[in-house]
C-alpha cells in the first residue's frame, strides 16, 4: 500500500471506532432489550373484559366438574370391597 496521508489514517480510525460503538450498542440492545420504553401494567378494557369472561367460564366449568368428581369418589368408597374383612 502506498503512503497514506496522516489525516486519512485518523479519519479511518475514527470511522472504525464509530462503527465499533454502534455495533456494541446494537448488541447490547439485542441482549438486554429496549429499556427506554415504559410498560403499562394495567390491561386495556378489552383485555380486562376478555380475562373476566375467561375466568367466569373457568369457574363455571370447575363448578360443573366438582359434583361429578365427588360422586365418583363417594361411589368408589362404597363399592370398594378389596379391604373388606372376612372376604372369601
Amino acid at each position: 500500500m502506498a503512503q497514506m496521508a496522516p489525516w486519512l489514517i485518523i479519519l479511518l480510525v475514527l470511522l472504525g471506532c464509530a462503527l465499533f460503538a454502534v455495533t456494541i450498542a446494537g448488541l447490547g440492545k439485542m441482549y438486554y432489550g429496549d429499556t427506554s420504553t415504559t410498560v403499562d401494567s394495567k390491561p386495556s378494557d378489552a383485555q380486562a373484559s376478555y380475562m373476566r369472561e375467561v375466568r367466569a367460564r373457568n369457574q363455571i366449568a370447575i363448578m360443573h366438574k366438582m359434583p361429578r368428581a365427588h360422586m365418583q369418589r363417594s361411589y368408589t368408597n362404597y363399592t370398594d370391597y378389596s379391604s373388606a374383612t372376612g372376604a372369601c
